[in-house]
């Protein structure tokens, strides 16, 4: 359905066999986003912009398509008045959420790919774990909070904001029905 919207979006096999080894080093239920770190060999694009699966778009994203970020994404955590205070500027050390990503050419190589997959050390929360690593001193890009809107956390700020993508990160809406902001999922994918 989102290629009828979207031409330029790209479904891309990938060769689990680089990964087996994160299977005990990450929860069971986030295996699959450690998959993500795939997108760092993709050395022939300008800029990947990396959506999880649970994130639905409610707005334009030219602000991610025309910016030239080498790697952006919203700040992570509970604490939305920091999220809010740290958007829209470079910051480094300060965690991040992996739901979306900007990777610009700059960060796409193999090199970076072969650092990310030899992360020693247990990734609690996948590939979130091991890019908040990896980018630690690296100055990222703060994405503004509607570019990844937390929806079972920060709901409550939902009408404060022209929220552009939406990330359910934490109960899932196809599992939990009425939970606040499902209808925005449960509309769309009826």
């Amino acid at each position: 359905r989102i290629k009828t919207i979207y031409s330029n979006i790209y479904f891309k096999h990938i060769d689990e066999k680089n990964y087996y080894r994160f299977k005990d080093k990450t929860p069971k239920n986030l295996y699959p986003a450690i998959l993500k770190l795939e997108l760092f060999k993709m050395i022939n694009y300008k800029k990947i912009i990396c959506f999880d699966v649970d994130t639905i778009c409610l707005g334009s994203i030219n602000y991610l398509l025309i910016n030239d970020f080498a790697f952006a994404a919203v700040q992570g955590g509970d604490n939305y008045n920091k999220i809010i205070n740290n958007s829209s500027k470079f910051n480094r050390n300060i965690p991040f959420n992996t739901g979306i990503m900007v990777v610009g050419h700059q960060m796409l190589s193999i090199k970076n790919y072969n650092k990310l997959i030899n992360f020693k050390g247990f990734a609690k929360t996948a590939d979130q774990s091991i890019l908040n690593e990896f980018l630690k001193f690296y100055p990222v890009y703060s994405l503004p909070i509607e570019y990844n809107f937390f929806a079972d956390i920060f709901h409550n700020h939902f009408k404060n904001h022209k929220v552009k993508i939406l990330h359910y990160k934490g109960p899932k809406p196809h599992l939990k029905k009425f939970q606040p902001l499902a209808s925005f999922w449960n509309d769309f994918t009826l």
